[in-house]
């Protein structure tokens, strides 16, 4: 049973528990003493609402729980909502497409590290964590939720953030796209402050040389393409907790010029 079934069927035993000791008890009560609407709870009851971690917390107090037993169990409501994106990412194997006219707004790289610094395990709705964490400045962070919310790619539901879809991809722009290119450009300056900043054992910078038939280029970038899917679903699918955010970065040129003839 999940966590989440497991904690309505908790409700129910303690309502019906009350209501045997008490004839006069009722739902109404109940939420009464749980601090909640009675349609709410009518709601959370019949499995009709999205049960958050910060709800879990809240009808926990109602029912006597102790600080300990609050956490853990809202963790696990918090593991289990990952777990169950990270497995209908892998089901599908389908990543939603950043819309070509949003990305114009969208193109810093920030707005990429902030939807996925939103499923890290300590993330925090505080726009000065959110700044030191991605060294922005707190401006910068106000305006990207407050983009990404008008935008609907999150979502906050009792001051919980929330990404609306499991993965977005930028694979259906074109190269040509002074967007795109702009956010690029942006990570492999990144790319280059990490090879200064970032201890050795905390990144991997590598380059490889090779003659190659020009011909097998698209072919190349298919599989480089495959590689990161791949990447992506080793990750979602092994890590334990999502604690930090990274940038994969291919850059594949060719260091030779064709003279004309």
């Amino acid at each position: 049973m999940s966590v989440k079934n497991e904690f309505i069927k908790n409700l129910k035993s303690e309502l019906k528990k009350r209501i045997d000791s008490n004839a006069h008890y009722s739902l109404r009560a109940f939420a009464r003493d749980l601090d909640i609407e009675p349609s709410l709870l009518s709601k959370i009851l019949r499995d009709q609402y999205s049960i958050t971690e910060n709800m879990v917390r809240r009808l926990s107090v109602g029912l006597g729980k102790s600080p300990d037993e609050i956490e853990n169990l809202a963790q696990k409501i918090i593991h289990e909502r990952l777990e169950n994106r990270r497995a209908h990412a892998r089901q599908s194997g389908s990543f939603q497409c950043i819309q070509s006219d949003h990305f114009e707004y969208l193109s810093e790289w920030y707005y990429m590290a902030i939807l996925h610094l939103i499923e890290t395990v300590d993330f925090k709705p505080d726009p000065q964590w959110c700044a030191e964490r991605l060294s922005l400045s707190v401006q910068e962070v106000d305006e990207a939720f407050e983009r990404l919310l008008r935008l609907g790619y999150i979502e906050k539901t009792e001051g919980v953030f929330y990404v609306r879809q499991p993965q977005y991809s930028t694979l259906n722009f074109p190269n040509t796209s002074v967007y795109l290119r702009k956010m690029q450009r942006q990570v492999l300056e990144k790319a280059i402050e990490a090879m200064e900043e970032v201890p050795f054992d905390l990144r991997h910078q590598s380059t490889l040389t090779f003659a190659v038939d020009a011909n097998l280029i698209p072919k190349m970038v298919k599989e480089i393409n495959s590689f990161r899917r791949n990447m992506n679903t080793l990750c979602s699918a092994e890590s334990k907790v999502f604690n930090e955010v990274y940038h994969l970065s291919f850059s594949l040129y060719p260091v030779t010029t064709r003279g004309k003839s």
